[in-house]
């Protein structure tokens, strides 16, 4: 029997992100999916589980580091190993001028 493998996408509730979950979206991978907005990243999990996957949202705005931190911790508390990381989140920052 095959380990189940997990899969961490961070800005994973649009564009790239979202497109990438849903084609990594099957039985034997657990996808944590990682976006700022519950209401995107809770659609994303339906989505995912609508294609035969299984999904977890995780919510954290990567702009603040107490919200990266918490994140983090849920996610080393809840899964013994992640085998790939897709790091697609970014922040924007203005500057002062």
């Amino acid at each position: 029997m095959t380990a189940q493998r997990t899969i961490l996408i961070t800005g994973a509730t649009d564009g790239l992100g979202r497109r990438t979950a849903e084609r990594l979206a099957s039985s034997g991978v657990l996808l944590l999916v990682h976006g700022r907005n519950a209401v995107r990243g809770n659609a994303l999990v339906a989505a995912v589980e609508a294609a035969g996957g299984s999904a977890i949202f995780y919510q954290a705005d990567f702009a603040s580091l107490h919200a990266v931190r918490r994140m983090a911790e849920a996610i080393a508390g809840a899964h013994a190993h992640i085998d790939v990381v897709i790091n697609n989140a970014g922040i924007a920052v203005e500057s002062g001028g």
